[in-house]
């Protein structure tokens, strides 16, 4: 009997944990739902139909990649422009973690590749790897210090972070945790490992347009 219960609680626990998850992201996707009603943009519960066109070549992607990743996708089509908010998740060191994104596909964007991510740590372990290749403004050593910029194309690069696009880099873009990437005629913005709650996707779907715009002015 010891034994049988000694095995029976973890179970217990773990259907316990997953029936609250469930029940939890099954709430939020009637919320995301219902924001989607409320804009009049499409609501897809996942990638299944691949209703995301994302690159696979964007670093979000790039190592997980996989199109039932994405759930959870808003799609509206805006002054020529198509835009889709999305979650995306995948696991790293045995854990799931979550995201939320948005991808801004515009066949008249003229921008370089790039991609742009604010993470010290990640360039004082690899840094000797990356330094190499990463962009620096001597003028900017702030930006420099906090940010890793990749690109082929460093020459139009520089040009595209002008002032007022490392400015914000700096201030609000590093306070957010904002990732930035460019890959074709695809915008897309996200942060790393943080989900934003259904109430705050409007703020930052403006947040993201205002940004897109920051870039193509």
């Amino acid at each position: 009997m010891d034994v049988f219960l000694f095995y029976l609680f973890p179970i217990i626990f773990v259907l316990i944990f997953l029936g609250i998850t469930y029940f939890w992201e099954v709430r939020r996707s009637k919320k995301i739902r219902a924001i989607a009603q409320k804009l009049g943009w499409q609501f897809h519960q996942d990638n299944r139909n691949n209703i995301l066109p994302i690159n696979p070549h964007f670093r979000l992607t790039a190592i997980w990649y996989n199109r039932q990743n994405f759930r959870n996708i808003l799609f509206c089509r805006i002054k020529g422009k198509n835009i889709y908010i999305f979650e995306n998740y995948y696991y790293a060191n045995k854990s799931k973690n979550y995201r939320t994104g948005v991808l801004i596909e515009d066949l008249r964007l003229q921008l370089p590749d790039f991609s742009l991510e604010p993470d010290a740590l990640f360039l004082n372990k690899f840094g000797q790897k990356w330094r190499k290749r990463k962009i620096f403004f001597d003028s900017h050593p702030r930006f420099s210090e906090n940010y890793l910029l990749l690109g082929e194309d460093e020459d139009r690069i520089r040009q595209l972070f002008n002032e007022a696009v490392l400015f914000f880099y700096e201030t609000q873009g590093l306070l957010l945790g904002i990732r930035t990437e460019v890959r074709g005629k695809q915008f897309l913005v996200y942060r790393r490992n943080y989900r934003y709650q259904p109430e705050e996707m409007e703020k930052f779907l403006a947040d993201c347009l205002w940004i897109f715009e920051l870039f193509d002015s």
